[in-house]
């Protein structure tokens, strides 16, 4: 059984592994707010030179000090021309209003209740951070708890825009 394990799990990962990958475009995503309006992320791409997209957790510490993070840096990187757009995923929506309440961001705040992002982002674990172009390409996707390589990431992904 081991050995039919071992044998096999290159192909179970190489099947996850090409779901999102840099310079392919990002699966397009339709997800309320905090206030039930839909939000498409195709519809709204094109209107930056960058979209980060956060994919976070209520319980996750990492998550919030993330997002706490880029709360004071949202304006200079919406100046720069970047969106930022958090999901939090598997929350109830009143769980994630409780906490964006004491947040307070002035980004963007969806709700995906199900997991219906799951499989097409390879969440496995929070925080997801993916950045994408205004074309909605990947220009760079990571698993990470840590502040410092996300603002890493952005300004990489600001620099080569």
């Amino acid at each position: 059984m081991l050995l039919l394990l071992v044998f096999f799990m290159p192909f179970f990962a190489q099947a996850g592994e090409n779901i999102i990958k840099k310079g392919e475009i990002a699966p397009d995503f339709t997800l309320p707010d905090l206030n039930g309006q839909n939000y498409t992320l195709s519809m709204h791409t094109g209107e930056h030179k960058a979209t980060l997209i956060i994919i976070w957790g209520v319980w996750c510490p990492y998550c919030r000090a993330i997002m706490v993070a880029l709360k004071k840096k949202y304006p200079i990187l919406q100046a720069a021309g970047m969106e930022i757009v958090t999901i939090s995923i598997r929350e109830s929506p009143n769980k994630v209003a409780m906490f964006i309440k004491q947040l307070e961001p002035n980004f963007i705040v969806l709700t995906d209740e199900w997991g219906d992002l799951k499989d097409s982002y390879q969440i496995k674990d929070v925080p997801r951070i993916v950045i994408l172009n205004r074309d909605q390409k990947v220009e760079t996707t990571a698993i990470t708890t840590s502040v410092k390589m996300v603002e890493d990431m952005i300004a990489k992904a600001l620099k080569s825009l």
